[in-house]
């Protein structure tokens, strides 16, 4: 069962969470989701609709995805922090930034239903 429908049966964002062994956030985030979907599915047609739903399994597959990675990079212990040049650093500081646009990117197009 996806969250929405666990939502309607009566339980709460927390008790949806452990059952899904997710964040309360993300259950929030996923109610909402399938609550603007379905409000948009009676104006779509057919081939809207499975392209609307695939997305949202592709974007859902997706955050799983992340979140497994989050978990396994989080029981790797860090290395020793090294002493950076100031070159090395503005080259870091670039990439981070190319990163978080990508990210943002994909975010925006990903909430566009």
């Amino acid at each position: 069962m996806n969250a929405l429908k666990l939502f309607r049966s009566g339980m709460d964002y927390i008790s949806i969470a452990s059952h899904l062994n997710t964040t309360e956030a993300e259950v929030e985030r996923q109610i909402h989701r399938l609550r603007r979907i379905e409000r948009i599915q009676p104006y779509l047609s057919k081939r809207a609709k499975r392209e609307a739903k695939r997305e949202a399994q592709r974007v859902a597959a997706q955050r799983e995805a992340e979140r497994l990675a989050a978990r396994s990079i989080a029981s790797v212990p860090k290395p020793p922090r090294v002493k950076q040049t100031p070159e090395q650093k503005k080259a870091l500081k670039q990439a981070y930034n190319k990163r978080m646009r990508a990210q943002l990117a994909e975010i925006r197009e990903a909430h566009r239903v």
